[in-house]
């Protein structure tokens, strides 16, 4: 009753009708197979609820989202896009060797390590983009989860109570993915039950 569809750095957003581009971990006939099949089964199933979650701040334009909410509307689903978590000032490394590396004295009492929001710029104008695709939607939803991570609108946990947040500096542990369950799921059961 449940179909997942992730792929390693592959937005959730799709090119309709899909497009043979080649990606970083997919050639151009896979990533245009791994579309085609994303599309195929909203049209195969009696879709109640689609859940979308990526990299937004890699967004420019909103013209695939909104393709994408269109045919989600259209296969009479609705739609629920997670907020993507605001990102460490890093970039790809590996959150707990960087955590090990900063001295000590610099974490707090309470085992707290806070850090810079990074591409705080591109992290907001991809929720922006976000929002903008949703407001033409009627059966699209966001659910925010980015205040989970920020310790202010300008900082960003990367370690609270001596648990790691983040694996790098744009995903979540499993800790840090743990903290937006309850919010996630009762986002979705009041979705279903309406």
């Amino acid at each position: 009753s449940v179909s997942f569809f992730a792929a390693d750095g592959t937005s959730p957003s799709i090119s309709v009708p899909p497009q043979k581009m080649g990606t970083t971990f997919f050639t151009p006939e896979e990533k245009f197979l791994y579309d085609s099949a994303r599309l195929r089964i909203l049209g195969e199933k009696n879709t109640k609820l689609v859940i979308l979650a990526g990299k937004y701040s890699d967004s420019h334009d909103a013209k695939d989202l909104e393709s994408l909410l269109g045919i989600i509307e259209g296969a009479g689903a609705k739609c629920l896009i997670i907020e993507q978590p605001p990102m460490l000032p890093f970039g790809d490394k590996n959150a707990l060797i960087y955590c090990a590396t900063i001295p000590w004295r610099q974490k707090t009492q309470k085992g707290n390590l806070i850090l810079p929001l990074g591409e705080s710029e591109t992290w907001r104008r991809g929720m922006s983009v976000v929002h903008g695709a949703v407001k033409k939607f009627p059966t699209a939803n966001i659910l925010d989860i980015a205040d989970l991570y920020l310790s202010d609108q300008q900082h960003i946990f990367l370690m609270e109570n001596h648990i790691i947040q983040y694996i790098d500096d744009d995903h979540l542990s499993e800790n840090g993915a743990l903290k937006a369950k309850s919010r996630i799921k009762q986002k979705v059961l009041e979705i279903l039950g309406s």
